[in-house]
């Protein structure tokens, strides 16, 4: 009797995929895992925490040239994988914490993440400077939109006039 190469093919990769499950918690944990959930689109999440640099591949040096480049690390080994699921971690608390994904999102969909962090730089700067000009409750000022505008304007024009400020 002649054993179909599509069968013996299928007995690998399932054999395969037992070996991976058993040194991975075994199958308990990943039946458990994926109890009420669609595995299509766990297998598509997981195809894009690869992508972003947050699933670990056994073999890095089999990564495609793009991942490798994307990727980014803190330690080595089993060290940048607990660093890097602990930083997950804490990125979905920050989303639980928003609202949730649909509400994080939403709030995201306008930023321009390449730009975000010298923005919010700027909006640290102009606090500061709200806090210097105000001596009182600073953030009274800002709901007084037109205290806040004409506190702004006055403070722009005294500058103009110095001629030592090279700003």
């Amino acid at each position: 009797m002649k054993v179909d190469d599509g069968f013996s093919e299928s007995i690998k990769a399932w054999t395969e995929v037992i070996r991976i499950l058993v040194s991975s918690g075994g199958p308990a944990l990943f039946l458990e895992s994926l109890q009420g959930i669609v595995v299509d689109d766990f297998l598509k999440v997981v195809s894009l925490l690869r992508q972003a640099g947050l699933a670990r591949r056994l073999e890095d040096e089999d990564a495609p040239e793009m991942t490798k480049r994307l990727s980014f690390t803190y330690g080595y080994g089993e060290s940048a994988g607990r660093i890097r699921n602990e930083m997950l971690l804490d990125f979905v608390q920050r989303v639980i914490q928003a609202g949730g994904f649909h509400a994080f999102w939403h709030a995201l969909k306008g930023v321009d993440l390449m730009k975000l962090k010298g923005d919010l730089h700027c909006l640290v700067v102009i606090r500061q400077k709200l806090q210097e000009l105000i001596a009182e409750d600073w953030w009274l000022a800002v709901h007084d939109a037109e205290g806040l505008e004409e506190l702004l304007h006055s403070h722009l024009a005294e500058r103009k006039r110095r001629a030592d400020d090279l700003t």
